[in-house]
């Protein structure tokens, strides 16, 4: 009997698992169909849109299965904006060749953005969540490894390593990629990585209650994220961009310093250090020190500021509706032709900054909603926080620090909307959604369990949310126009001030409109 007893006492109890369903299946093969698709868009082959009919009947199928028509997170109106108002360049760009391609790769960023806010909304699928970003660095780090475009020449001691690398794209007759764009798609990684190892014993406590994932050894799960991590770090090394090694640095430090604030004693040495570098590398100058930044070997520092000044006048030249998406270069080239870059036909894709490229592609109003996007996704960050040493917390912070990589990435180089690899973007984004959204049911295995068998009363003053997001809604959009119109108001006396007007008013948008609807509960059922 007392071994009986002792026995019964010592039982553990697991929280209890949650199938798939038939939806998530379909969710599933959602991210099968938007993976081929990408995967044809960077072979550079264009996508009819009649393909594109059978993303939309598998999406109209999980809708109807789901039966969830509403709105699942609070960026889902900027992002749909967004959608529409890049779409409406089909109207008018005399470039639809380039055009289609970039709205291609953008309705698969969205979407995919969109699945992974719906499936990620149980507990229990967190470390899904880790473990597919852990495989999508592996990817990014391999698509590094085999395709990129390395730059030759400028220094003996990486021409060494880039002869032992492997260069299955170029033997395959595929276009490599470029040193810069895979610099910026790495940027992610480092990051987030970090933070996921940094965790202070979250991984262990988030897969204990669970029976099939508290026997995986956690020293493997250590032992591929610091692999993981050395390998995005050093290829992000070997692309020798600098814009892309400042990004990855600052969104470190960041991380270091949102984890321990002991970290703030560092800001003297690094302010040090910036002040020898100005005087002693970049005697005194800040043209000279910003060309020590420049990320390419063609566009020296003078040639990158014609871009911008020559990308600004062409905003002034469209300020409502942009030049369309993928028509920077063929605009830049053929009416607005390079003084200083001679060549810049060949170089000159974009205006070597994502935002003012944004704003270039969709006009003022367009860049407006991006920044609200980049502003949501700030306040989402922040209410991250409050997590005291969760996964929620680590996987919050990294996401939010890779994205600050890469923005600082974008100020002298660019993703522009639908750009191959920009669906990174989207992933960090929808991950992050993810978390706020469903921070009930991520927070505790026993509400996802609740809200899973449909037993969870959140649902009781659905009405009066309804009716709350309708307005925010509302406010929302009224508060766009009115933005809109006078920074479009400013264009001709100031282009300059009249972006940064809708930029500044974007992000605050966004952070304003994330916390009023942070009174409304976001949570699928």
């Amino acid at each position: 009997m007392p071994s009986d007893s002792t026995s019964s006492s010592h039982h553990r109890a697991f929280a209890r698992p949650i199938p798939l369903s038939i939806p998530d299946f379909i969710l599933i093969g959602l991210v099968v169909i938007c993976a081929l698709f990408y995967a044809v868009l960077m072979l550079d082959l264009s996508i009819d849109p009649l393909f594109f009919i059978p993303l939309l009947a598998v999406w109209l199928v999980y809708l109807l299965k789901s039966q969830h028509f509403g709105s699942t997170a609070p960026l889902d109106i900027p992002i749909v904006s967004l959608l529409v108002i890049a779409s409406l360049g089909i109207l008018f760009t005399p470039y639809k060749e380039l055009f289609l391609p970039k709205l291609s790769g953008l309705i698969l960023g969205i979407s995919i953005y969109a699945i992974i806010v719906v499936f990620f909304r149980f507990r229990q699928r967190l470390t899904w969540m880790i473990f597919s970003l852990l495989f999508l660095s592996i990817i990014v780090t391999a698509l590094a490894l085999i395709g990129t475009d390395w730059p030759v020449g400028n220094h003996s001691l990486f021409d060494r390593v880039y002869n032992h690398l492997p260069s299955i794209v170029g033997k395959l007759g595929i276009e490599k990629i470029n040193k810069n764009t895979i610099g910026g798609a790495l940027t992610f990684f480092p990051p987030l990585l970090l933070s996921l190892l940094w965790d202070k014993g979250a991984f262990g406590r988030l897969k204990s209650p669970y029976e099939k994932q508290s026997a995986f050894p956690e020293i493997i799960y250590k032992g591929v994220l610091f692999l993981c991590f050395g390998l995005s770090l050093g290829m992000l090394v070997l692309t020798q961009s600098r814009g892309a090694w400042l990004g990855c640095a600052a969104g470190i430090y960041l991380l270091c310093l949102l984890k321990e604030k002991h970290f703030l004693w560092l800001l003297l040495p690094l302010s040090v250090g910036l002040l020898l570098f100005f005087f002693v590398r970049a005697d005194g100058k800040l043209l000279e020190m910003l060309s020590l930044l420049d990320t390419s070997q063609e566009a020296t520092l003078p040639g990158r500021v014609e871009i911008w000044s020559k990308a600004l006048i062409i905003l002034r030249d469209f300020p409502l509706t942009g030049i369309g998406l993928g028509a920077f270069g063929e605009a830049y080239r053929q009416y607005y032709a390079s003084i200083v870059l001679p060549s810049a036909s060949d170089v000159v894709f974009h205006a070597h900054n994502t935002l003012l490229s944004v704003a270039v592609e969709v006009g003022l109003p367009g860049v407006l909603i991006y920044s609200t996007v980049l502003g949501g996704f700030g306040a989402m960050s922040w209410k991250a926080l409050k997590h005291k040493r969760t996964m929620n917390r680590a996987l919050a912070l990294g996401l939010a620090c890779g994205i600050v990589a890469f923005l600082v990435f974008g100020l002298f180089d660019a993703f522009t909307l639908g750009r191959n690899l920009e669906i990174i973007f989207w992933v960090f984004l929808g991950c992050a959604s993810a978390l706020y959204v469903h921070d009930r049911t991520l927070s505790s295995s026993e509400v996802s369990y609740q809200v899973y068998q449909g037993e969870d009363d959140s649902n009781e003053n659905e009405p009066t949310r309804k009716k709350q997001a309708r307005k925010n809604a509302l406010l929302l959009l009224i508060s766009w126009l009115l933005i809109a119109l006078v920074a479009l108001a400013l264009v001709n006396l100031n282009i300059a001030v009249s972006l940064l007007l809708a930029i500044i008013s974007g992000l605050v948008v966004g952070m304003r409109y994330v916390k009023n609807n942070g009174k409304v509960q976001y949570e699928l059922s």
